[in-house]
């Protein structure tokens, strides 16, 4: 069965566009300390807390030709990693609780993914997650506004909300890395 999307208000998209802008302008060198394996690995957890079908779709056939099996696959996408590698599970299990609570995560649980990986790859880690959920949210928009076209409509689809966190998202992400490439640097 298929599960619809996550909502995401105008309110959180801005938040979560502001957040990704701000990962792209200072946290953007540390990603390079997460190995695009495991980078694609936390974006499909990510995706599948959202049901954003447009990302998932293209980390799963990314994650295909990196080697994984569709067993793999399957787990990421559903959260199911105790059969995963261990030095990824941690990330995936806080990418998860990112996800679903909506980037208002736990302090303390960021900080164990610190002590665990190190700052400077866990920074890496969360400017990953903070990419991604602004993917998400832009490609939920995107694939509610095409299931409009369709005559399909989503459940919690809402048509300025849409078009305000997809098209619109083009305009806003550069607008958001140039003020955050001016302002001082946030810790996460």
């Amino acid at each position: 069965m298929k599960q619809e999307p996550r909502f995401f208000s105008a309110k959180q998209f801005n938040r979560i566009a502001f957040d990704a802008a701000h990962a792209i302008a200072k946290y953007s060198k540390f990603m390079r300390l997460v190995d695009k394996t495991f980078q694609k690995q936390i974006m499909l957890a990510v995706s599948g807390v959202n049901k954003c079908s447009i990302c998932s779709y293209v980390h799963t056939k990314s994650l295909l030709k990196s080697g994984a099996s569709n067993e793999e696959l399957k787990m990421l996408y559903e959260g199911k990693f105790e059969n995963l590698d261990e030095n990824i599970t941690f990330a995936l299990v806080f990418s998860e609780h990112y996800a679903d609570q909506g980037g208002n995560y736990d302090q303390e649980a960021f900080e164990k993914v610190i002590e665990y990986y190190g700052k400077n790859k866990a920074y890496g880690i969360m400017a990953t997650i903070k990419m991604i959920m602004f993917g998400n949210t832009n490609g939920i928009a995107l694939g509610n506004l095409g299931a409009r076209l369709k005559f399909k409509k989503n459940k919690n689809s809402k048509f300025f909300t849409d078009l305000y966190n997809g098209p619109f998202a083009y305009i806003l992400l550069p607008l958001f890395l140039l003020i955050n490439l001016f302002t001082k640097k946030r810790i996460y």
